[in-house]
């Protein structure tokens, strides 16, 4: 099975700010670092980042209002357990070998709330973001690195809190927020399944943009693709070297 590797570049403005550690009293909101000058932007913001974009692409209802409340029938579920090993190992280590056998579903022991369970791994198997970015049920078929940057350039900008009710400063509530400011981040991701849905997630990415970090509301941490600096690769074997080319033609 064919896998597919990306170096990603994106642009940005802005700057970011990937939050870390803030002491109790302190009024700054700090970025998260390495070392004494490289800071990070780990691959759960990322993978969160991607994955919501993923969703506004897919806008699928199902998704957002649960995979539980769709009621599929023993029936399909027996099917898919007999026809996917994959999807009959997965329920097997969540619901018992009691319940699932080699056969299907063992009826007289299946109680609604392994019913219940099945019908959410069932919907979250066959969800494709969920596929992609893994569920509580199963990996996903995506791997994403940290990104690293050294000698940053941070600074500094103080902001006050905004009292919702009456549209004025609070009182004494003054607070500093560390932004990095860099031109570009780089990310590393290798994907396994869902190619179309991942492809038009870039693309998204490419076209309109997002948002990565805190302070989404103040304009921070908006990035672009950038696709005349971004590569990717096709490798079907694990031996080959794999061989990177501009992503253009793949966003096209």
């Amino acid at each position: 099975m064919a896998i597919q590797l990306f170096k990603l570049n994106f642009k940005l403005t802005t700057g970011f700010r990937v939050g870390g550690s803030q002491e109790i009293g302190d009024n700054v909101l700090r970025q998260l670092r390495i070392g004494p000058e490289g800071v990070m932007i780990p691959a759960s913001s990322w993978k969160g980042m991607f994955r919501r974009v993923s969703e506004v692409i897919l806008n699928n209802n199902d998704h957002f209002e649960g995979h539980s409340k769709k009621e599929i029938d023993i029936k399909t579920i027996g099917a898919l357990l007999k026809s996917d090993e994959r999807f009959r190992r997965i329920a097997v280590s969540n619901v018992g070998k009691d319940v699932i056998t080699q056969n299907g579903i063992n009826v007289s022991k299946l109680t609604s709330e392994s019913l219940n369970e099945l019908r959410e791994i069932y919907n979250e198997y066959n969800c494709p973001i969920e596929r992609l970015y893994g569920s509580n049920y199963f990996a996903g078929g995506i791997t994403i690195s940290d990104s690293l940057i050294t000698s940053a350039s941070i600074t500094e900008r103080t902001h006050v809190t905004i009292d919702r009710k009456s549209k004025k400063s609070s009182e004494g509530h003054l607070f500093i927020e560390e932004v990095v400011n860099t031109e570009k981040i780089v990310v590393k991701v290798i994907v396994r399944n869902e190619f179309e849905l991942w492809r038009n997630t870039l693309k998204f990415l490419k076209e309109v943009g997002y948002f990565i970090g805190g302070s989404k509301s103040r304009g921070i941490g908006y990035i672009v693709l950038d696709d005349s600096e971004s590569t990717f690769a096709v490798v079907s074997n694990i031996s080959e070297i794999p061989k990177f080319t501009e992503i253009k033609g793949y966003l096209s």
